[in-house]
């Protein structure tokens, strides 16, 4: 009788555990758009278990988050005729029941969102092709689309971003709610102010500024405006040597005097620059931090991606520190210099003007946002983390009051459904290309942009 007693409370305890790890959490997606629910196309493509996979949201429901493999007979979608096809995972928000997505625990998952057209992703059998704002050839040139990034992973946490780290292309919000369990019970990230008056700002403060090219008249699906390229993608910008006088000052100034600085949780290093490297100590660490270029400094890459873990942790902190003008050549020797300091970003030196105008606190909620790789550092991108959430909101439009703008449509081609090539290793206009991506990850229980 005891054995069958404890059989039975084992089986009971196996049910309630897999009913619990299957628990999904609600994402609201609220429209406080221009766009008719019926214009705004959705879809999900993440992680599970290793194993690339999408959401099925016309599908999905509370019980069934409709999790499906990624793979490459999903490509059923086409823009023209005999191309090589798609990922057909995009459902209309109208189509999504209650406009509600309930999210499996699922990693570096993005929601898109697809104005008045689905985007146009490639699908492998391990992973897809992305929007590539550097080729004018890309099927997605000409589209206006938007991004969320999140993860609700196997320990029932969960983070969801804004970013700005590919472009602005229209406001966007996200609220996280925890349980009466959660560490945080309420966060919200994203923009306050509506489409045209960040455009018009753009225009008002970097109109003639070397990172004027940032902002491309580029979107063919409606009449609404341009979109604000982050620089990264721009070769015009990140090309011009905008801050080679900088990086010149750093590495000469610290050639013959001491740099000390707090990298928050990193600690506090001290250095010298020898030769054209940075050699910094901390607690027994030593770190090396090449001299960088401009392109370096704007893309958060290069000399700033290379040698050890630990190498890299304090490379990011350059890099950071660097977007915003942090790194003080007119310090005495060995002074301390916190790189944490709020106050004092963007207001000397040289900064990155991309990053200081999507960091303004009446544009961004409490002037968090992710702008650029390493907008981490300090705690300062637009992460939204708890542990239990309770549910997610996403508000496609952002928080500003919605305004008519008035704007005239102009459909894309009817887009066809017939079988797609065979073809694999190739980029989204059928150039072959390393697969690459970028997006919220979890390992050893720490978040990453992955690259």
């Amino acid at each position: 009788m005891y054995n069958l007693i404890k059989k039975s409370l084992t089986a009971i305890s196996l049910i309630i555990a897999m009913t619990v790890s299957a628990q999904t959490v609600p994402l609201q997606l609220v429209n406080n758009s221009d766009f008719a629910d019926n214009e705004i196309y959705v879809a999900i493509i993440g992680m599970q278990n290793g194993q690339w996979i999408y959401y099925d949201l016309a599908d999905n429901t509370t019980a069934n988050a409709a999790v499906k493999p990624l793979n490459t007979s999903v490509n059923t979608l086409h823009r023209q005729p005999n191309d090589w096809g798609y990922a057909n995972v995009f459902t209309t928000l109208d189509q999504i029941k209650e406009q509600t997505i309930h999210v499996a625990h699922t990693n570096a998952c993005r929601l898109f969102f697809g104005f008045r057209s689905p985007m146009y992703l490639h699908a492998f059998d391990a992973g897809y092709a992305g929007a590539d704002f550097q080729n004018p050839t890309d099927p997605n040139h000409g589209l206006r689309w938007e991004l969320v990034e999140f993860t609700y992973d196997q320990y029932d946490v969960m983070f969801i971003n804004t970013t700005r780290v590919d472009a602005f292309q229209y406001p966007m919000g996200v609220e996280l709610f925890g349980t009466s369990q959660s560490n945080n019970a309420y966060m919200k990230r994203g923009e306050l102010l509506s489409y045209n008056d960040i455009i018009n700002r753009w225009n008002q403060q970097n109109g003639n500024s070397p990172f004027s090219a940032c902002y491309q008249e580029s979107v063919t699906t409606d009449a609404l405006g341009g979109i604000i390229i982050q620089p990264s993608k721009v070769a015009a910008v990140k090309n011009n040597g905008y801050f080679d006088n900088y990086i010149n000052q750093i590495w000469s100034y610290f050639t013959t005097h001491e740099l000390y600085a707090d990298m928050g949780q990193r600690g506090k290093w001290r250095g010298t620059v020898q030769g054209n490297t940075f050699v910094l100590t901390s607690g027994g660490q030593t770190a090396y931090v090449n001299k960088p270029s401009t392109t370096d400094v704007i893309e958060g890459a290069g000399t700033f991606a290379t040698g050890s873990d630990i190498d890299k942790a304090v490379q990011a902190q350059f890099c950071g520190a660097m977007n915003r003008g942090m790194v003080d050549v007119n310090t005495t020797n060995g002074q301390l210099q916190d790189w944490g300091d709020r106050t004092s970003f963007f207001t000397r030196n040289t900064w990155n003007p991309y990053v200081a105008f999507f960091h303004q606190d009446d544009l961004s909620y409490e002037g968090f946002t992710y702008a650029f790789a390493y907008d981490d550092t300090f705690d300062q991108s637009s992460t939204c983390a708890t542990k239990y959430p309770d549910r997610a909101v996403v508000t496609i439009g952002g928080f500003a009051p919605k305004q008519s703008t008035g704007i005239n449509i102009h459909h894309p081609s009817p887009y066809t459904q017939h079988p797609s090539p065979n073809t694999q290793l190739y980029n989204l206009a059928g150039q072959r290309v390393s697969n690459s991506y970028r997006g919220l990850v979890i390992q050893n229980g720490k978040t990453i942009l992955k690259k």
